[in-house]
């Protein structure tokens, strides 16, 4: 037990004298680990703040919200000239959605609506 005793008070004062000795050293290593603490609690911070803004955001939608746009809400990376060539949401589909639901809110993400060879923009929320 008094060896055990003896040899980490020596192990305590081999290293203060190291850290006296190499004050550079010793410095750059606690810079070191400050800037990494520093830069994985942001990262942390970020990324709780992000996820926070992203559920605020969506849960705002709400689920009573119907969305219609021509491309899907998905990642449509491989598949994309298909949607591309879609028709965009006429006045007319938003008439038949507005016909056929008992939502209280409909958007056309689209804010072009061509009528009969003539352009209207169109407001985004038609029912409210």
């Amino acid at each position: 037990m008094k060896k055990a005793i003896f040899y980490f008070y020596e192990a305590l004062r081999l290293s203060w004298q190291a850290i006296r000795s190499h004050k550079l050293r010793t410095l750059l290593t606690m810079l070191g680990i400050s800037i990494g603490i520093f830069s994985i609690t942001m990262i942390f911070t970020l990324v709780n703040t992000l996820q926070y803004s992203v559920t605020l955001n969506l849960s705002s939608l709400g689920s009573t919200i119907l969305y219609v746009h021509n491309w899907p809400w998905k990642d449509n990376s491989e598949d994309w000239y298909k949607y591309f060539n879609r028709p965009k949401v006429s006045l007319m589909d938003y008439e038949k959605l507005n016909s056929n639901t008992l939502l209280p809110s409909i958007f056309l993400t689209s804010k072009t609506v061509l009528l009969q060879n003539t352009k209207k923009i169109l407001p985004k929320v038609f029912k409210l």
